[in-house]
């Protein structure tokens, strides 16, 4: 009867599957668009110790909408430092601004002259200004950025600021989720909290959490799961603690070169404040509540990055912090 009984639960076990798989492939059939997006972007291998970086001078990125209209398209150009270009103003430079950040602060989706950081440059021409962020990118790159230093001629040797565009998924990169997997492949840095509170380096998700990283990026890969945007594991309380102590370090590493950090949020105003609270009001944060009231108008149409108006707003609202 046991025996009976388990081999029962085994068939609808395997029944389940089978119709989860068919019910998965039919979504792929009739419902591509909403579930594969048409995008045609560069190949990215991995590239230590960020995870993922441009390989070449320059890319061309062409995203179009469900009817094969086109987005936008876009030549990104990188320096010998895999910087994306940023126009500078032919004047003499006293200080240096860094930027960090994922594809908004990157840029994606505009020209290099309509990017926060060169507009930027051009409210600011006294500063050196230098784009270090990158599409994916999360905080765990700006602080392998700062451990491993910058190169001879890299930057000048002068102060000034820093400033990284935080979002709250963004917690969800350094935490390495479902979603985060499946698009990165588990090739970015990977940060935990030891005991003592302070961060372990255990490398990238991938060679960290293999038959983790294996079984979710299998998972966030099927059509069911993404039509869903279904997403796990649950952002917890380590994990912004976790967060906090890559924005606190990256803060010192900068301060000891007196560029003084800030973190800019667009939204996710409230996790933005999580983030704040539990670093001791150090580095601040900025908060730009107008692009919230109206995304909109912000937004590349068809797109949700920041289009020229957004950056230009957010290096306006720059500007005034400087010196603080």
């Amino acid at each position: 009867m046991f025996v009976r009984h388990l081999a029962f639960v085994g068939y609808s076990i395997v029944a389940s599957l089978f119709v989860l798989l068919a019910f998965d492939f039919v979504l792929g059939l009739f419902y591509p668009q909403a579930i594969y997006p048409t995008y045609r972007i560069w190949p990215e291998p991995p590239v230590p110790p960020f995870g993922s970086a441009p390989d070449k001078k320059s890319y061309r990125h062409i995203k179009k909408d469900s009817s094969d209209e086109i987005i936008f398209d876009i030549t990104y150009r990188f320096d010998q430092f895999n910087r994306r270009i940023t126009p500078q103003p032919n004047t003499e430079k006293k200080k240096v601004a860094l930027f960090f950040g994922g594809s908004n602060m990157f840029g994606e989706g505009v020209e290099e002259n309509l990017t926060i950081p060169s507009y930027f440059a051009k409210l600011n021409p006294n500063y050196q200004v230098y784009n270090y962020a990158y599409r994916g990118y999360g905080p765990q790159q700006m602080l392998v950025k700062l451990r491993n230093n910058f190169e001879s001629k890299e930057i000048l040797s002068l102060s000034g600021d820093a400033f990284y565009l935080f979002y709250g998924f963004h917690v969800k990169r350094v935490v390495g989720t479902a979603q985060v997997i499946r698009w990165s492949q588990g090739k970015h840095p990977y940060f935990t909290l030891g005991e003592s509170g302070k961060l372990i380096d255990k490398g990238y998700h991938s060679t960290a959490r293999p038959l983790f990283n294996f079984f979710m990026w299998h998972l966030a890969n099927k059509n069911l799961f993404r039509l869903l945007k279904l997403d796990f594991p649950k952002v917890t309380a380590k994990d912004y603690l976790t967060t906090c102590e890559i924005f606190k370090e990256s803060y010192l590493l900068l301060k000891k070169k007196k560029i003084n950090l800030k973190i800019i949020a667009l939204q996710d105003l409230q996790e933005a404040k999580k983030i704040h609270s539990c670093i001791n009001e150090k580095p601040r944060i900025i908060l730009i509540k107008e692009v919230v009231k109206n995304l909109s108008s912000y937004q590349i149409p068809g797109d949700l990055h920041l289009n020229s108006l957004g950056a230009s707003l957010v290096a306006s609202r720059l500007k005034d912090h400087l010196g603080d």
